[in-house]
């Protein structure tokens, strides 16, 4: 029969592995989401991402820019220990600037950039931002592409 420390240790163990499935995923989203909504128009991006935090136009290029501020909580550790002072600081925030180029109306690409590597990889806190166009595309498609 399993002790009581083995029944947690399971758990814990479990919780981690499930907590690393969910950081990977979402880097697989943000990653895909690049090739995956090329082609999208700009009703369709607007439908999915809503209206664009700030937007660029030059002849037939647009360059339309959601930011998302991520200030979740961290850690801070202080302790007076005998010989200094200790303080840890681990910020749990970042930003991220999710850049959808068009061209002639058309999504041509999709760029990252920001204070936007999470503890789940790469571009992780960027994942909010196109949520809703990979959602938006499995349901319905594209219109019109």
């Amino acid at each position: 029969m399993p002790t009581i420390g083995c029944r947690r240790f399971a758990v814990l163990a479990s919780l981690l592995l499930l907590s690393g499935c969910a950081g990977t995923y979402a880097v697989q989203r943000v990653d895909a989401a690049k090739t995956a909504l090329v082609g999208l128009s700009e009703r369709d991006v607007r439908m999915c991402a809503g209206f664009p935090t700030r937007q660029f136009e030059e002849d037939e290029v647009k360059i339309w820019s959601y930011e998302l501020r991520n200030q979740t909580g961290g850690v801070n550790f202080s302790a007076p220990l005998w010989v200094a002072n200790t303080n840890l600081n681990l910020s749990g925030g970042g930003s991220c600037h999710a850049q959808f180029k068009f061209v002639d109306g058309r999504l041509t690409r999709l760029a990252y950039a920001g204070d936007n590597d999470g503890a789940q990889g790469r571009d992780s806190l960027c994942a909010p931002i196109i949520d809703g166009c990979m959602s938006y595309l499995a349901e319905n498609g594209a219109s019109g592409r």
